[in-house]
């Protein structure tokens, strides 16, 4: 209802078993499909690479020359202009060629006395191992 209201758009839902979502997400049967990723390491990369031309994490098929050699160009870079080559492929995937919509985010709720409780520390992994987990 939203995307014919706010966009014009006139969707309809096809709710499809695991197996049968997949093979259609494989095969490219799909006009847009849902996918979800969590970002495994703390790099821009963790979330680019995998929509390189071909690649087996690349399920939506996106394709764009110029993007793919902006990543294997930023594989050969350290520091700030890593990130700047980066930011440009982000920018061609994401606002040119409108790639991807995020349409949820994860979030996670932690409920820990920390003055009960030591060890526990905020990152932005959100990674909280319980060895490290002290009774004070």
């Amino acid at each position: 209802h939203e995307w014919k209201t706010n966009l014009g758009i006139t969707l309809e839902l096809e709710n499809q078993e695991w197996a049968t979502y997949l093979a259609s997400r494989n095969t490219g049967d799909f006009q847009v499909a849902r996918a979800g990723w969590v970002g495994d390491y703390q790099d821009p990369n963790t979330f680019l690479d995998m929509f390189v031309t071909g690649t087996e994490m690349n399920g939506g098929k996106y394709s764009n020359e110029i993007y793919d050699i902006l990543i294997k160009e930023a594989a050969t870079l350290r520091g700030q202009d890593r990130l700047d080559v980066l930011m440009q492929a982000e920018d061609i995937m994401i606002n040119e060629d409108h790639a991807i919509m995020n349409i949820y985010y994860y979030v996670t709720l932690n409920m820990i006395d920390t003055n009960k409780w030591g060890g526990w520390f905020g990152n932005t992994m959100d990674y909280h191992p319980v060895k490290n987990i002290y009774k004070k």
